[in-house]
């Protein structure tokens, strides 16, 4: 069995589109201004936590399964455009662990707003520009293709877009960080006084 797509088109998205652009966006990306309202971070606590890891695990299950089934669907062209697609509209879900899917939200990030709109555009010019077609081997596609691309691509984002913003809808419920009488460090808040307060 052949691979969903040769390596030039891999290399030409991982190397050239992908890294330089959404990856680089993320370092201008706005605080989060209630970040010092957060209780401290367990020091003893790895990097890389396991809520982490599994969440790169499932994404990068996610995006490998989409490129895959437009291989079967389509082939390798749409395969490609497809990987390409899925790791840039990934750059919602590694912005913020909270969804970004309200606009003030979305284009807080002015620098990855435009890293997304450059690397999509790049990627296109793999496929209308000829000479740059023919030496990644791809091949025009359809109106119905492109859909299918579109709609592949844009999966694990909004799959993960979708978990998040769950997952703030159901802890919006929860009491926040040093109610019930204590701080946010967990120590009891003297009597008559609102928790983190000062004597």
């Amino acid at each position: 069995m052949s691979a969903p797509t040769s390596a030039a088109p891999a290399k030409n998205s991982t190397l050239v589109i992908d890294a330089p652009l959404p990856a680089l966006a993320l370092a201008v990306e706005p605080g989060d201004p209630a970040v010092m309202r957060q209780p401290p971070r367990d020091p003893r606590e790895a990097i890389l936590s396991g809520r982490m890891l599994r969440a790169i695990a499932i994404y990068g299950a996610l995006i490998a399964a989409v490129t895959i089934a437009a291989y079967y669907l389509v082939g390798t062209t749409a395969a490609f455009m497809t990987l390409a697609l899925a790791q840039i509209l990934h750059l919602g879900n590694a912005r913020s662990s909270d969804p970004v899917l309200a606009p003030r939200l979305a284009f807080a990030n002015g620098a990855a707003v435009g890293a997304v709109l450059l690397a999509v555009g790049l990627q296109l010019m793999t496929v209308f520009l000829e000479p740059l077609a023919r030496v990644l081997r791809l091949t025009p596609l359809t109106g119905r293709e492109w859909a299918l691309v579109v709609g592949l691509g844009a999966l694990p984002a909004l799959l993960g877009q979708g978990v998040k913003l769950l997952r703030s809808l159901t802890s919006s419920g929860r009491p926040p960080a040093g109610a019930h009488g204590r701080t946010p460090r967990g120590d009891r808040a003297p009597e008559g006084r609102p928790p983190g307060t000062g004597p």
